[in-house]
């Protein structure tokens, strides 16, 4: 769960090494929502939308780029009691990680998200908050012998080794 939170504050945070697929999706999803919101307005919300901000993508970015996204974020949390006051760097992930790295050069053709549930699970995810599985390349990516393909966290050794032994009944990424 930390790592997935970490990556959306990233976006919110427009930080420079935010995933920016996310971000993207993010964003036309939000125009669709907004563009549907819209549809049920009154004409003269419709106008001024389109007069500043072009279309509901340009709105749902402006509301992303001027951080007024976060900011919402931030009132959402506090009034379900937690801390406003979290950034993506103050996350605290597993403090045991493991780096599967490439024995080969070659492109991600595939990403086996059932394996990815089993292995996060075994790791200690969702009850360990710090135990997941950051993926440090994506479907179509190419990458370099001995770069790290995905990394595996967790919040204890037991965890990890587990997590570790299980990737060869149970692998994550299909590359050539």
């Amino acid at each position: 769960p930390v790592l997935e939170i970490r990556e959306s504050l990233k976006v919110l945070e427009q930080k420079k090494d935010r995933p920016l697929d996310l971000e993207v999706r993010a964003l036309n999803l939000s125009a669709n929502l907004l563009e549907i919101c819209l549809e049920d307005s009154s004409k003269e919300l419709q106008k001024e939308t389109k007069e500043i901000y072009g279309s509901a993508y340009g709105w749902a970015l402006d509301l992303l780029q001027s951080g007024r996204a976060l900011e919402k974020l931030k009132q959402i949390i506090a009034a379900q009691g937690g801390n406003p006051n979290v950034t993506s760097d103050s996350l605290i992930i597993g403090k045991y990680s493991l780096e599967e790295k490439a024995d080969k050069a070659g492109t991600v053709l595939e990403l086996n998200s059932q394996n990815i549930t089993s292995i996060a699970k075994i790791l200690g995810a969702p009850k360990q908050k710090g135990a997941g599985i950051y993926l440090n390349k994506k479907i179509g990516e190419k990458f370099a012998k001995d770069e790290v393909l995905y990394t595996l966290f967790s919040e204890n050794v037991y965890n990890l080794k587990e997590g570790k032994d299980s990737l060869v009944n149970f692998p994550i990424i299909k590359y050539q």
